[in-house]
């Protein structure tokens, strides 16, 4: 009985001891300064050469620290870096105060251009082989940036953005997505396989084509820069497999481009919304297609000559099944006009040699044909010498004969 009544006030203390120790955990807690315990946990996981982890409002230095540490910011490893790429495209340039607008420095060498990227989305070329700074995309900083490397290496500026409203090229009916790195991704790797260069950028691919650069979005493909032939190709490329060959201009197109857009998109099927071509380029495509005409009946001449080569080849070196496949003229000229070596010689020519002299073959073949007829009909080679008149010449030969 003493051990259950031991027991039993053991249970009956139980709830009262976990209510004291709930108490006593409660108080030490609100003893504790959670800031004072923080700071000392940044010391702790960061030295404070480095940086914090945890930006403090009233410290500017732990917040330049917190971006040195992220790597990104004024003073992050990657903007030193990018600063000392453009620093090397141009000796003598001083680059220390552009690091905040670099997005991207791709380096180049004596023939290949370097291209930046800036933050604002413009874009700054230099190509040295050619004596000239290029800036296209949005007008900002590029600008600025492009007249201090023109001035520091003596060069030309050329701006490919066009004054006013863009010109375009996209699908007749827009779908609404934006543009993420995955649809970036996806885009340089479409123009990347059909042999283009093609750079990733926060809002779509730029891609270089004949000079030009052309800026793909996904829906649309934006000129910046002369349109050449090789821009027009990859313009309509572009429509005809990525966008079902339907598509539509917009923006100020000069008549010259339209009419080259037109040719192309005519050339390889695709249906181009307003773009109504001039009467030169409809004359031009007219012109085209009859020469395309002549061409392709050049060419199915010459695979049928090439067979029947071939064929005459085959039957010269005894193959009889070849010779009933001759027309009766050649088949004549190999049989008959031929003597064995001659037809040695003709069984080891070229098709390509035999081509050209399948009309006199033919010629000769049928003068075979008519000598053998009038040799098997007297009557008719007897009435055909009475009609043959009689020369001036008692010496001169019958032609007839």
């Amino acid at each position: 009985m003493t051990s259950i009544r031991s027991n039993a006030e053991a249970i009956r203390l139980r709830p009262m001891r976990r209510s004291i120790r709930d108490r006593a955990t409660a108080l030490a807690l609100s003893r504790i300064d959670i800031g004072a315990l923080a700071d000392d946990a940044q010391r702790i996981l960061v030295p404070a050469t480095a940086g914090s982890i945890f930006p403090h409002p009233e410290s500017q230095a732990r917040r330049d620290s917190t971006m040195a540490i992220k790597r990104f910011g004024p003073t992050g490893h990657k903007q030193d870096y990018k600063t000392k790429l453009l620093a090397a495209a141009v000796p003598g340039f001083d680059a220390t105060g552009w690091g905040d607008d670099l997005h991207m420095v791709k380096a180049g060498g004596p023939s290949t251009p370097t291209r930046i990227l800036m933050r604002d989305r413009g874009w700054v070329e230099i190509d040295r082989k050619a004596g000239v700074v290029r800036t296209w995309g949005p007008v900002g900083r590029a600008g600025t940036l492009a007249e201090e490397l023109a001035a520091a290496g003596g060069w030309d500026i050329e701006r490919l953005v066009p004054a006013g409203e863009a010109r375009r090229i996209g699908v007749t009916t827009p779908r609404p997505t934006s543009v993420s790195a995955h649809v970036t991704e996806s885009l340089v790797t479409w123009w990347r396989e059909r042999g283009y260069d093609a750079t990733p950028t926060p809002d779509g691919a730029w891609v270089d084509a004949g000079g030009a650069h052309l800026h793909d979005t996904g829906d649309h493909v934006e000129l910046h820069g002369h349109l050449s032939p090789e821009a027009a190709r990859a313009i309509i490329l572009k429509a005809s497999e990525a966008w079902d060959g339907d598509a539509e201009l917009s923006g100020p197109w000069s008549r010259a481009d339209r009419d080259m857009l037109w040719l192309e998109a005519q050339r390889a099927g695709v249906e181009l919304h307003r773009c109504q071509p001039s009467d030169v380029a409809q004359r031009a495509w007219e012109a085209e297609v009859r020469k395309a005409k002549e061409h392709d009946v050049a060419v199915g001449l010459v695979r049928a000559g090439s067979r029947e080569a071939e064929t005459l080849r085959s039957a010269a070196a005894g193959d009889i099944a070849a010779l009933g496949r001759l027309s009766p003229q050649l088949r004549a000229f190999v049989s008959s006009y031929l003597d064995d070596d001659q037809r040695r010689e003709l069984a080891e020519a070229e098709p390509v040699d035999l081509i050209p002299e399948l009309g006199r073959f033919r010629s000769l073949g049928a003068e075979e044909l008519t000598m053998q007829r009038r040799q098997s009909d007297p009557e008719q080679l007897s009435q055909e010498t009475k009609d043959t008149p009689e020369s001036d010449d008692p010496g001169s030969p019958n032609l007839a004969m």
